[in-house]
């Protein structure tokens, strides 16, 4: 399994411009002649394995997003905005959610889409034997337990009372559910006529990912090329037909795609924020800029003994120069931030900012016992040129309190850095967290550790697991703040993360595409494409 947790919208681009800005771009920009219209688009890497119950990786969301559908999505305002389902209703005690789905649609292959794609679907990502980090996202759906304990074969908390209606029932009260569902593309819905009968603990590597033949998106799968480009077709049953057709994503390191750009040969690319100028200066181009949904971060290993006191993390985030990171990496297009929590209600006063303070940092690592000779591992993929700009920065900050960083670049075809446990610090990034901090479950909760659930670091904290249990389990915005509340609190004094930059995402657009609007994750970048225009 090749890399995955690529940064969403992670340090995009430290990296030097190459120099197209004066070329002209040719007459006609992006791929034609091959049976109509065609948008070229750059992917930072190659999909790992085009299924959403799989681990998550940005290059597979940005393509699924293309391929499948969800039933809604979370806007970079965190509005809810309808997919597959055309609307949906929450039960006053917040434990059941009914969603109607858009009548007559259908799969690509002309097979009707109904609501028992959704069951299936949902029991699939919580289902043991397919052993999706996904999994847990569905906890407190009633059955879980019993699918889990093998009592049950389906998650019976979720039923299709007709042909056109989901009903899903928790266990108990949350009344941040829906945002588990909507932040960020994780429960693409799969087609039951095809994968049906395929047994749960074949399912996660079944080819069909690789080469799908049932789409409910604006596109169907046409190719894929190995370090080279994905190519999608049009899909004309789709419920709003694009204006093109087709589109190949070309997998290029950020600095080439932008040359490229310039040239005329890509269409739409990512852009390093220290190339932002110059990318404005080219003909033809504009650049697209939203504030990231979600925040890059450093997990911290908290399974290895030398970071479980948090004085050594505390030690790291006064030690390391964000905002001389955020200068020299972003350009300045990015903000720090002290807290996973992002909801406005749910951020509490007078939270630790952690202002960079290298004496700071010596005192606590002293009084923590702090081994000078212990060398922290921190692994990257050497194409990522983003993960080696922010890593040396960071690298020089801790050589100055006395702490010695190994930054290690890894081979993605060989497997996940994650795997094994040989490493400390992670660098990563993404995810929609401002609509509810119950989207935070996933990453700072107890069950969630990682590889069972998006807990990377380990973190465990029972009081910080309870404030969060209680937030959930009331529909009162006064109780939830206060909870929540109490939750952040925590989780700035523990540090599991040493939170870098909120960063400002850039895309670079050629004039010839009108319609597209930057979400701010690099997995939802091309989720409104049934929007856009080709001159």
């Amino acid at each position: 399994m090749r890399q995955f947790l690529r940064s969403a919208a992670g340090f995009v681009g430290a990296v030097a411009l190459l120099a197209t800005a004066a070329c002209s771009p040719p007459e006609n920009s992006g791929e034609q002649g091959k049976g109509g219209k065609t948008v070229t688009t750059a992917l930072a890497a190659e999909p790992v394995h085009l299924n959403p119950m799989g681990p998550f990786a940005a290059a597979d969301t940005a393509v699924l997003t293309l391929l499948q559908d969800t039933l809604l999505v979370a806007d970079p305002k965190g509005k809810y905005l309808p997919r597959l389902a055309e609307s949906w209703t929450i039960s006053p005690d917040a434990k059941t959610f009914t969603f109607r789905l858009r009548p007559g649609q259908v799969w690509s292959d002309g097979e009707p889409f109904t609501a028992t794609d959704v069951v299936f679907t949902l029991t699939s990502f919580a289902h043991p034997q397919v052993a999706s980090p996904q999994s847990t996202r569905l906890s407190n759906v009633a059955g879980y337990a019993d699918l889990q304990s093998g009592k049950a074969k389906t998650l019976t908390g979720v039923t299709a009372p007709d042909d056109h209606t989901v009903q899903i029932k928790l266990a108990n009260p949350d009344a941040g559910f829906l945002s588990l569902l909507a932040a960020g593309m994780y429960f693409f819905i799969l087609p039951e006529h095809v994968l049906g009968k395929i047994e749960p603990a074949k399912l996660m590597k079944d080819p069909w990912f690789l080469k799908p033949t049932a789409s409910m998106g604006p596109f169907t799968f046409g190719e894929l090329q190995p370090d080279q480009r994905v190519v999608v077709n049009k899909n004309p049953k789709f419920r709003t037909p694009v204006s093109f057709d087709r589109m190949i994503l070309n997998i290029l390191k950020t600095e080439v795609a932008t040359g490229q750009l310039g040239t005329g040969e890509i269409d739409i690319a990512p852009i390093g924020p220290l190339d932002r100028k110059n990318v404005e200066k080219m003909e033809g181009v504009r650049v697209e800029s939203v504030e990231s949904p979600g925040f890059n971060r450093i997990a911290l290993n908290m399974r290895h003994d030398y970071l479980k006191d948090k004085r050594v993390r505390q030690a790291l985030v006064y030690g390391m120069d964000r905002q001389g990171a955020i200068n020299a990496a972003l350009g300045g297009n990015g903000k720090i931030q002290n807290s996973a929590f992002m909801t406005e209600w749910a951020k509490p006063a007078g939270l630790q900012e952690y202002a960079y303070n290298p004496d700071k940092a010596k005192q606590l690592l002293d009084a923590a016992g702090w081994d000078p000779n212990q060398v922290l591992i921190a692994p990257y993929d050497p194409l990522q040129t983003d993960r080696a700009a922010v890593l040396t920065v960071l690298t020089q900050n801790l050589k100055k309190i006395g702490v010695k960083l190994q930054p290690t670049p890894f081979d993605p075809s060989g497997g996940s850095p994650l795997e094994g446990d040989k490493w400390d610090l992670f660098l990563f990034g993404g995810g929609v967290y401002g609509i509810d901090p119950a989207t935070l479950v996933p990453i700072l909760t107890c069950e969630q550790a990682f590889p069972k659930g998006g807990n990377i670091p380990g973190y465990c904290n029972p009081e910080l697991d309870q404030a969060m249990s209680e937030g959930a389990r009331t529909a009162n915005q006064a109780a939830r703040a206060k909870a929540y509340q109490r939750a952040a609190k925590m989780e700035n004094e523990d540090v599991p993360y040493l939170w870098t930059a909120r960063p400002t995402a850039l895309t670079g657009v050629r004039n010839r595409i009108q319609g597209y609007v930057a979400w701010g994750d690099a997995g939802l970048s091309m989720i409104d494409v049934a929007k856009w225009t080709v001159n």
